[in-house]
């Protein structure tokens, strides 16, 4: 089962962390012996962001990390609410008035944030895109030996409750391949001649579907094509309490392409 040029696989989760600044620290710390031992050009600036692509695999590999904390969130209130009472001081009465209204908004924000950082967020965003056609199974292969898994340990230590996972698939196929058991696209479809006087002529490219109660979390299916290749698209949802468990995920996410496929 080849996957072509530009196929892509990428999950997001958010999880929470209890003292998200001493997280940050030891994050960094570890990156930091990452960046040594493999050599990987990014620096993490002092929010904790992180956007590493590396270009060394069959696919463009992107990590995206986001740490979001109270010191932040403070630092932002504070600025804001400093930049409001400076054009307080320079504003006439009427002007004073909505100036207050927005004093009190970004005030009353800080506070419902405080209440909400007291659990700070970690967002994780991996995203895999071909730069070339590749044999469906070796992706996992390469997965296996991604460089970040000390990082991820890391994270995983950090969690002490379930998070919820979107994991989707956008999969390009040869032509040649049948798609959902030999469905036919680019079929016309029959609108009585006045709809079509005015519409012209409609094709079907693309189905999709809307899934409930699958056993394996499927929500959304779409299948069709465009003028280079067959087309399948897949997004799954699921609960997990460990991140070593994603990479599995992702295999069992290429087993369920599978089916959809008819190969010789």
């Amino acid at each position: 089962m080849i996957f072509e040029k530009d196929s892509r696989i990428c999950l997001c989760t958010q999880f929470k962390i209890n003292k998200i600044e001493e997280f940050n620290k030891i994050f960094r710390l570890k990156w930091k012996e990452l960046h040594k031992e493999h050599k990987i050009n990014k620096d993490l600036d002092a929010d904790l962001r992180l956007q590493h692509i590396n270009q060394l695999f069959p696919f463009e590999y992107t990590l995206k990390i986001n740490s979001f904390s109270l010191n932040k969130l403070k630092e932002n209130y504070e600025q804001r609410k400093k930049d409001l009472e400076k054009r307080y001081k320079k504003s006439g009465e009427e002007n004073k008035k909505e100036i207050e209204k927005s004093i009190a908004l970004i005030e009353k924000t800080y506070e419902e944030g405080k209440e909400f950082f007291k659990f700070s967020s970690l967002m994780l965003n991996i995203d895999l895109r071909l730069k070339d056609s590749i044999e469906g199974s070796k992706i996992f292969e390469i997965i296996e030996k991604l460089p970040e898994e000390p990082i991820f340990n890391m994270i995983e230590e950090n969690i002490d409750e379930n998070f919820e996972v979107t994991l989707c698939s956008y999969i390009n196929f040869n032509k040649k391949l049948d798609l959902m058991h030999g469905y036919e696209f680019n079929r016309k479809l029959d609108f009585p001649k006045e709809i079509n006087e005015q519409l012209g002529d409609a094709f079907i490219n693309m189905i999709g579907l809307n899934i409930v109660n699958s056993p394996l979390g499927i929500k959304e299916m779409e299948f069709g094509e465009d003028d280079d290749y067959k087309l399948l698209n897949i997004k799954i949802e699921f609960s997990d309490n460990k991140l070593s468990n994603l990479l599995e995920k992702i295999k069992i996410l290429l087993d369920i392409i599978k089916l959809f496929i008819m190969e010789d």
